[in-house]
């Protein structure tokens, strides 16, 4: 049994070695390390940056940043610490730390205009933690599906059996769960091939591990107050079974009167890639209204 979470693990690199056999990996050192990131489009244009949710890295925004690119933005997407190609820092995984990464990130890539944020499910409470530490620094934000209260975890919350369980139950089914995602069933195969990459690399289970324990459980509750009188979109999956429809109310109610709000149909968690074109023609409206 005590070998079981060693079985199980997908992890069998380190990303030093992933960074040097593919040079075209674009990264930045911060203080916790590298971290991978995408900047494209003309330096004159309004900056939007991308932050993903709480497993999937920056790849879930393939289908978006061109679109964006296309009508008159720079865009900015990066790997979180733990995820995708970026550091797997030996710390606690908190709202803090992502708050901090990004802010660190605009600062080595001497962006010092407003922003507009778009973050999706954790990356939504990620913008939201960031623009009650940092308002003056967010033009907009757009938040897709984003969670709304702390996340129960049962068992994985026990010191030493908690760990063990996460390691042997909850992070081996992750991938096999992208599924819950999707309406479509058939894109489940391209999404689970670039997700099951950085499973490979050492640390990413830690990272989940820690990110369970303590960002997800930070009420976003009092960051979502923070919008109020400021340009915020939300959009949502009619059929999200991650984040129900029904859970849009709560984040609502504390976004206050100056939120606009869309519901996209025939999706579910990943509404910005099932829906692509939705999302991207709902995010440019808006975008340019208050760019």
């Amino acid at each position: 049994m005590a070998m079981l979470p060693r079985w199980l693990s997908h992890e069998n690199r380190y990303l030093s070695e992933v960074l040097k056999a593919s040079p075209d990996i674009q990264t930045i050192r911060l203080r916790h390390g590298d971290t991978h990131y995408q900047l494209k489009g003309e330096s004159h244009d309004p900056v939007v940056v991308l932050v993903h949710g709480f497993s999937v890295p920056s790849f879930a925004w393939e289908a978006n940043q061109e679109a964006l690119i296309e009508n008159g933005f720079q865009v900015l997407s990066f790997d979180l610490y733990g995820r995708g190609f970026s550091a797997r820092p030996s710390v606690k995984y908190s709202q803090t730390l992502f708050v901090e990464q990004l802010n660190d990130l605009l600062q080595a890539l001497n962006i010092h205009k407003p922003v507009h944020l778009v973050g999706l499910s954790m990356g939504g409470a990620v913008v939201s933690f960031f623009n009650k530490t940092y308002p003056d620094k967010v033009a907009s934000t757009c938040l897709l599906a984003p969670f709304s209260k702390p996340i129960p975890i049962g068992p994985l919350k026990l010191p030493v059996l908690g760990r063990y369980l996460a390691y042997v139950f909850y992070i081996p089914s992750m991938l096999k769960n992208q599924i819950k995602d999707f309406v479509k069933p058939e894109m489940l195969d391209y999404w689970q091939g670039r997700y099951e990459e950085q499973m490979s690399i050492k640390g990413f289970r830690n990272a989940i591990f820690s990110s369970a324990n303590y960002a997800i459980q930070e009420d976003p509750q009092p960051a979502f107050h923070s919008f109020s009188g400021k340009p915020c979109l939300l959009l949502w999956g009619r059929e999200d079974e991650l984040f129900p429809l029904e859970e849009s109310k709560l984040v609502r109610e504390s976004l206050g009167d100056s939120h606009e709000f869309q519901i996209i149909d025939e999706a579910g968690h990943g509404l910005q890639f099932e829906q692509a074109d939705r999302v991207n023609q709902a995010l440019i409206e808006f975008l340019k209204k208050h760019s």
